[in-house]
């Protein structure tokens, strides 16, 4: 299982598995994750030659209800670290167009290539 595979994993089993890509469905079943790179960077070092890379891992969770975004957000930064991915940060949205809580979660993802 590669990385990405892993990380869509542990999110998902926090939402019963719905963990999108980039966007969520036109009619998601709440509440759900929207996962996306946000930026990535090749580590280079002349000491190994094993190639690894630093992703920053954007992690969104919409709910109907505050508490319950901010719930979900905890478990996944929990699951998060439990696979070794560090929080950066973390912010509070309210998307007035969709009525939806969302809390939204930076990560520093490190892996090898």
């Amino acid at each position: 299982m590669n990385m990405i595979q892993t990380i869509q994993a542990a999110i998902g089993d926090v939402v019963g598995g719905r963990c999108y890509p980039l966007t969520g469905p036109d009619k998601p079943v709440l509440p759900y994750v929207v996962y996306m790179q946000v930026s990535n960077a090749p580590e280079v070092n002349i000491a190994s030659t094993v190639p690894i890379e630093n992703t920053r891992l954007q992690v969104d969770v919409f709910s109907k209800t505050y508490g319950e975004a901010q719930d979900l957000a905890d478990q996944i930064r929990s699951a998060m670290l439990n696979i070794n991915v560090t929080p950066l940060s973390a912010g509070d949205l309210y998307e007035a167009e969709v009525k939806l809580y969302r809390v939204t979660q930076d990560f520093s993802v490190w892996y090898q290539k």
